[in-house]
């Protein structure tokens, strides 16, 4: 039986800010015989200036460009190997996004590992349109650590220590737990599950249908074995779990979707949209459908 997280696709550039995604991704993938990571770098086919690579600011022509790749990968695979996490690289060539979409549907990976950041790096691509373009298309969960210049990804560096889950107290919207459990389960990561009522009444005290709704809320987490806390909120969802995220100095928003998806289509539930485009704390998000059954 597959567990999650046994199939790892991790998207890298070359740059330094989309290797950030390596060090929260070793610490949940640690000590988790079986894993299987493939690397991969899309690029962009015949450059006119060359590539930037990492290696000491050598600029290569499309001939070398794959091996350059490959010797920048065989650093990263053996970071992994000393972990007893298996690993192997692949190098695309084609549009980053779909590249990377498609990669992880023929590897049938549990779960896509990427940076968001500005330009730069090997392949020169923009991880920033890059990441939104896999968030919406992919059909396995993507976990997208944010990071911004001049400043760490996460506070430790390491590891997620609190995670904000939004429920709309649907079992779609509950999906996500299995994922979360399993961050949890590496990194003793602190929970709070946020409901937010965009019902224009009143104040951000539960009426007793919201109460009713936390309370099947905080039982669903606790049969998944999770303790968590619980918040409720009125407003605009969207706007409210982004805020509420950094109120509460968060790292990691995990969430279920359950808009259509899949190339071609570019779309997400609108809430998520939002969130993964107004946020600034790194995003967990899963198609529902992807954990189900």
């Amino acid at each position: 039986m597959r567990r999650l997280f046994d199939r790892v696709l991790v998207a890298l550039d070359g740059s330094v800010r989309a290797e950030a995604i390596l060090t929260p991704l070793g610490t949940l993938l640690a000590g988790a015989p079986g894993s299987d990571v493939t690397l991969v770098t899309v690029v962009a086919g015949e450059p006119r200036e060359g590539y930037a690579v990492p290696e000491a600011g050598v600029v290569l022509r499309s001939d070398d460009l794959r091996a350059a790749v490959e010797r920048y990968h065989a650093r990263t695979i053996e970071r992994f190997t000393l972990r007893g996490v298996r690993s192997s690289s692949r190098v695309r060539t084609g549009r980053t996004a779909e590249e990377i979409v498609d990669l992880s549907a023929e590897l049938e990976v549990d779960l896509v590992a990427l940076t968001t950041h500005g330009r730069s790096g090997l392949a020169r691509w923009r991880l920033g349109s890059v990441a939104e373009k896999v968030l919406r298309a992919s059909r396995a969960p993507v976990l997208a650590l944010r990071s911004f210049p001049g400043g760490p990804a996460l506070p430790d560096g390491a590891a997620f220590r609190r995670i904000l889950v939004p429920v709309d107290g649907s079992g779609l919207s509950l999906a996500v737990r299995p994922l979360v459990a399993k961050i949890v389960g590496r990194t003793g990561a602190a929970i709070e599950a946020l409901y937010v009522d965009d019902a224009p009444i009143g104040s951000d005290i539960p009426d007793d249908r919201s109460r009713g709704v936390l309370d099947a809320i905080a039982r669903s987490f606790r049969e998944a074995g999770l303790e968590a806390t619980s918040r409720f909120r009125r407003g605009d969802p969207a706007a409210t779990i982004v805020d509420a995220a950094a109120e509460g100095r968060f790292d990691l928003v995990a969430m279920s979707t359950h808009g259509r998806s899949g190339l071609g289509r570019w779309m997400l539930g609108s809430v998520a949209e939002k969130v993964l485009r107004h946020g600034t704390t790194s995003i967990l998000l899963a198609p529902a459908r992807s954990l189900q059954g």
